[in-house]
């Protein structure tokens, strides 16, 4: 299956981010040699048959996980949106024993990104910009959360069809983040 907003989110992380910080991509986002999930788990018994969730970009120090990145270009509806949020912020670390990467653990201070298709919205027709923005308010209302080392959301829409726009809005808070944040 192709993911074309899964790819140039990618391209732009490992673009941006890779001199700094250990960038690594899922298998969706077929960017570069990767053909492998990133595996989210609860506490240290990391078990490749119990994993929370699969995310689509990490953002790793030597400290740990910095940034979580979950794209989603189909399933847009605040139950996914929302559940994707909260099965990384009950995880406690990446593991991926084939490739010998990890443990990583969430920093105390880990942002989670997520970017949506805004193509597939119906022009006109919808308030689902209003209805993710106020997802992501009411988000970052609840952080941080005790059991959990994400300390910031952000939400973005991006559309598909044109996403270097958004990929570059993306990187940019992204940046300012990480720039901002304790290393």
């Amino acid at each position: 299956m192709q993911h074309p907003l899964h790819h140039k989110i990618a391209e732009a992380f490992k673009q941006e981010f890779s001199n700094d910080y250990i960038v690594l991509t899922d298998v969706d986002c077929a960017c570069g040699d990767e053909r492998h999930r990133l595996p989210l788990f609860i506490g240290s018994n990391a078990r490749s048959e119990a994993p929370m969730c699969c995310v689509d970009i990490l953002i790793v120090s030597s400290h740990g996980i910095k940034v979580v990145v979950e794209i989603d270009e189909s399933d847009l509806k605040p139950t996914q949106i929302c559940g994707k949020f909260l099965t990384s912020a009950l995880a406690t670390q990446f593991v991926h024993q084939p490739s010998g990467n990890g443990p990583y653990p969430m920093c105390k201070e880990t942002l989670f990104v997520q970017v949506l298709d805004s193509s597939k919205w119906k022009n006109g027709k919808t308030r689902k910009d209003l209805q993710a923005s106020e997802i992501e308010s009411r988000i970052n209302g609840m952080l941080p959360l005790k059991i959990s080392g994400i300390s910031k959301y952000m939400l973005f829409s991006v559309n598909g069809d044109e996403p270097d726009i958004g990929a570059a809005k993306v990187i940019k808070n992204v940046s300012e983040y990480l720039v901002g944040a304790c290393q």
